[in-house]
């Protein structure tokens, strides 16, 4: 148990230095910078933050289809686990 709640502090460390730095990236790095936001949100378990941050991203014309569609993907699945 100690071993888990030290990967997820490093895991919301790793995801700190993607929100600090998403916003000076270019748009497409932005945009797959927000996927692994959203992804790692989904491995914590954070499943509304996850939904949040990746319906976002399914509308964002500067991502690549294929981030948008792993981005529909991932956010399904943080339902499905969501759901009692």
């Amino acid at each position: 148990e100690e071993g888990v709640h030290a990967d997820l502090a490093y895991l919301h460390q790793v995801q700190a230095f993607i929100r600090r730095i998403a916003p000076r990236a270019a748009p497409a790095d932005r945009a797959l910078l927000t996927l692994l936001d959203g992804h790692l949100s989904f491995v914590s378990g954070e499943h509304a933050e996850c939904r949040a941050t990746l319906a976002y991203l399914e509308n964002d014309g500067n991502a690549s289809a294929m981030a948008r569609a792993q981005a529909r993907m991932d956010r399904l699945l943080c339902g499905v686990l969501a759901t009692e």
